[in-house]
């Protein structure tokens, strides 16, 4: 992490922590621990989303409509760090993009919703939550139930690709 990825890390915690003031019990724990385990979740969530982005992976959240090309921050060839992508495997995501991005505006609206910000932005399943004022669990349930509807509705079309393994 470079000095100003820090300088947002801490100004998170402390929105975290003023956010959720009004949860802290003394007679339940210190501020110590309070604090603690708020810059916890919240460097952890930031741990995870670098991780992300330093894979490298392919990305089909811009080809899929998940994320618009203003959030997808000018991400080339739809991969990570703008690094360009063999004419062949670029055809075959394009067709797979397509396939996904049918399906996904085959979803309820909340569906589609709880998608773009789980995947297109990357958010944790606790941020959507803050984001929506909705239940953790009623966020966990709905990007389940999409995922699954996918998975059902593109494993079932004859000829499209692998939905991959069990998760």
């Amino acid at each position: 992490m470079n000095p100003s990825e820090h300088d947002d890390a801490v100004q998170e915690v402390f929105i975290e922590i003023w956010k959720h003031a009004g949860r802290f019990d003394p007679s339940i724990a210190s501020a110590r621990t309070f604090v603690s385990v708020i810059a916890r979740r919240r460097l952890i969530d930031r741990g995870r989303s670098e991780q992300t982005r330093q894979r490298g992976v392919v990305r089909l959240d811009g080809l899929c409509g998940l994320v618009s090309d203003q959030e997808s921050n000018g991400r080339a060839g739809g991969v990570e760090g703008g690094a360009p992508v063999a004419l062949a495997t670029r055809e075959s995501l394009e067709t797979a993009a397509a396939t996904v991005r049918r399906e996904v505006e085959a979803l309820r609206p909340a569906e589609q919703e709880a998608l773009r910000m789980a995947f297109g932005l990357g958010w944790s399943h606790q941020r959507i939550s803050e984001y929506t004022s909705q239940p953790l669990g009623t966020v966990k349930t709905t990007i389940r139930r999409a995922l699954m509807r996918l998975r059902e509705s593109i494993g079932q079309r004859p000829g499209t690709f692998a939905t991959g393994g069990d998760s």
